[in-house]
């Protein structure tokens, strides 16, 4: 697995999709 991966769909989750 990939950290920023998983960052990136946390940050999708968190802000929604936000960014």
């Amino acid at each position: 697995g990939n950290v920023f991966h998983i960052m990136d769909a946390t940050r999708r989750w968190w802000f929604g999709g936000w960014v």
